[in-house]
């Protein structure tokens, strides 16, 4: 079978990484860049799996596949160990003349047009229920009928209805009140929050607004306004721990990359001496003020340039090994004309006025 995308999961700590972007994004809803079915998809699986996994609900491994368009398969499939597999069909609640309305909206909003007074004639409580409710019946209807019928089947609405206060908890009785539904669980988000079973015992909500898997800004400046309160129970310490070792490593890789362009300019300098130009010359200044600024907001990164005791290869190796297959390359001469370890010693490397 043909899939749009497949993620796996491997474990709790490697989750962002690997969900990435994801969903993160979708586009207007007119215009070059018009939001497709595909990426509204996407962004409301995002925030049930982020949701899921701030409640503990997923278990890890996973794989999640994204099936392409075909008749009678969920929007998504997902795969964990030991054979146990579940479909997530997603579908978006709301009136057809509410979303050509949105795009109308959004259209004038974009031109610097007042529509909070148009925004406030729309939908009431009771419109939005409803819809959801017609939302719900109709995929189940579908499902009745043999669709999405590979293994268990789980239904995702996106409240996308007129009503601009958001569904909460006290309302998800309502909505599920006198309805049935053959798919193992029904999920609703309503802005910002995800409602997780909304027809079982015992229903799970959450805000996924500040987690930093939705909008990185905005879980930043919680976590800072959490420390300056002194809150410290209430940080999410395994995230900010994963993205200050991701900082640490950035820091790392760009100073790893602007050294492989710093050697291998000071390589072709040296070895292809008939060749020299101010455009040579223009790259090793730039890396080395690129080093430089790395070096100075963060001297520690120097115990990468030098040797390492324990046997690993320090950044300057890294690089130049790099470095000479790319002169090689660039220079047209054999690899074997540049020496096999870096023959610039750090002090010259670094030295402003060095050349080779």
């Amino acid at each position: 079978m043909d899939y749009r995308w497949t993620r796996i999961f491997s474990s709790a700590t490697a989750f962002s990484d690997e969900l990435g972007s994801i969903g993160a994004w979708v586009g207007p809803r007119a215009g070059k860049w018009k939001r497709t079915q595909d990426q509204r998809e996407d962004y409301a699986l995002r925030r049930l799996l982020v949701a899921w996994r701030l409640l503990g609900l997923l278990r890890f491994p996973f794989t999640v596949n994204a099936t392409a368009t075909e008749p009678g398969l969920p929007d998504f499939l997902l795969t964990f160990k030991p054979d146990q597999r579940i479909g997530i069909e997603v579908t978006e609640a709301g009136d057809p003349e509410w979303q050509a309305k949105l795009s109308t909206l959004e259209r004038d909003h974009s031109q610097g047009k007042d529509i909070a007074e148009e925004i406030l004639l729309y939908g009431t409580r009771k419109d939005a229920i409803g819809e959801i409710r017609n939302a719900i019946s109709g995929k189940s209807e579908k499902m009745d009928e043999g669709w999405y019928s590979d293994g268990d089947c789980d239904l995702l609405v996106y409240d996308n209805t007129s009503w601009f206060e958001r569904i909460t908890p006290k309302h998800v009785p309502e909505i599920a009140s006198g309805l049935c539904t053959p798919f193992r669980q029904v999920h609703l988000i309503s802005g910002n929050y995800v409602f997780t079973d909304i027809f079982g015992d015992e229903p799970q909500y959450i805000d996924v607004s500040l987690d930093y898997d939705i909008d990185f800004a905005e879980w930043i400046g919680e976590q800072v306004e959490l420390l300056r309160n002194r809150q410290f129970s209430q940080l999410d310490v395994e995230a900010i721990m994963e993205e200050l070792t991701a900082l640490a490593k950035s820091d790392r890789r760009a100073l790893r990359s602007h050294l492989r362009v710093l050697l291998l300019h000071l390589l072709k300098w040296r070895y292809q001496p008939n060749s020299q130009n101010r455009s040579w010359k223009s790259s090793i200044n730039n890396a080395r003020a690129e080093i430089e600024e790395l070096l100075t907001s963060s001297p520690s990164l120097m115990r990468d340039l030098e040797s390492n005791d324990e046997g690993q290869e320090n950044s300057v190796s890294v690089a130049y090994r790099k470095a000479r297959k790319g002169a090689a390359f660039e220079t047209g001469l054999e690899i074997e004309s540049f020496p096999e370890s870096c023959p610039f010693e750090l002090v010259e490397i670094l030295d402003e006025e060095f050349l080779g």
